[in-house]
């Protein structure tokens, strides 16, 4: 009896063994988790860069992008310079963006469409082209003007309609 007291006393010791193990290594796996979602998610004062326009389109104020405008209406580096809310569910922002004028309008013409939106009216001269759009829930109108004496930036005009 007092061999088959100590097999269940080895067994039992081994059982708890495996289980302290099984605990520490999920503890270890929930940590890493987190810690690669606060790196994905996390904070913003450190993880992004705020946005800056070339020195030549004289734009020194920067404001955070609302959530009510998609990410995907600004082509990359784009600084916003102001946000406006409007009645009706409307935003409107400008900003600069760091680009050619004529890679900002491609920008707009093609890329829009590649993310889902359909493209409405639009106009264009020298220095100015704009168009209306639709889709993913919201509709608007996005406008970009040439800066002089700034040929790798334009400013950005933009509403957005939920």
């Amino acid at each position: 009896m007092d061999g088959n007291r100590a097999g269940t006393q080895r067994r039992g010791s081994s059982l708890l063994r495996r289980r302290s193990l099984a605990a520490a290594a999920c503890i270890g796996l929930a940590a890493v988790a987190i810690g690669v979602a606060a790196g994905r998610n996390g904070d913003h004062g450190m993880a992004q860069a705020q946005p800056t326009a070339p020195t030549c389109a004289h734009a020194t104020a920067f404001v955070d992008r609302p959530d009510v405008v998609p990410a995907d209406l600004l082509p990359k580096g784009t600084a916003l310079t102001s946000s406006m809310n409007l009645p009706q569910r409307k935003m409107f922002v400008t900003g600069v963006i760091p680009l050619t004028f004529n890679r900002a309008v491609a920008f707009y013409v093609s890329e829009l469409p590649r993310r889902g939106y359909l493209l409405g009216g639009g106009d264009a001269e020298m220095n100015e082209a704009e168009a209306r759009f639709l889709g993913s829930g919201i509709n608007g109108k996005w406008k970009v003007n040439g800066i002089e004496n700034c040929p790798t930036a334009v400013t950005l005009s933009l509403l957005v309609s939920r």
